[in-house]
């Protein structure tokens, strides 16, 4: 998304100092000016997320990691419910594929989404990983 914006602030002062000579790019430009920072708002809140095993303690550690905070959580091995593939559909209409895992709590269940995606083997091949390691 850096590139996309640094790009479109290049093209945006090539707009402005060509004057009359790229008047076709006036409508581009704002079209991209909309979707772009909208598109970055929208990359900024998909948290990368790390998993970490500690077997000695019998603990999950998951960390969802944004652009500016971070948020862990801890478990142990016995307060994990569930671990499964939910199928649903894209925007598009496409099959989409997200593995999530059920953490059951003292006050109310917690829903993590690990891995998501168009493949269903991909997401299956990550699933497989977790429970191996579980």
């Amino acid at each position: 998304m850096s590139l996309w914006m640094s790009i479109l602030l290049i093209f945006t002062s090539v707009y402005f100092k060509g004057g009359d000579k790229y008047l076709e790019l006036k409508y581009p430009l704002i079209a991209f000016w909309i979707v772009g920072p909208l598109a970055t708002l929208w990359f900024l809140k998909k948290p990368i997320i790390s998993i970490y095993l500690n077997r000695a303690r019998s603990q999950v550690n998951i960390v969802e990691r944004f652009l500016l905070k971070a948020r862990t959580h801890t478990f142990s091995f016995d307060e994990i419910k569930e671990l499964e593939i939910i199928e649903g559909k894209d925007s598009e209409g496409a099959p989409y594929y997200s593995c999530q895992i059920e953490i059951k709590k003292s006050t109310e269940p917690q829903t993590i989404t690990l891995i998501e995606g168009h493949s269903q083997e991909a997401v299956l091949d990550s699933l497989n990983k977790i429970k191996k390691q579980l």
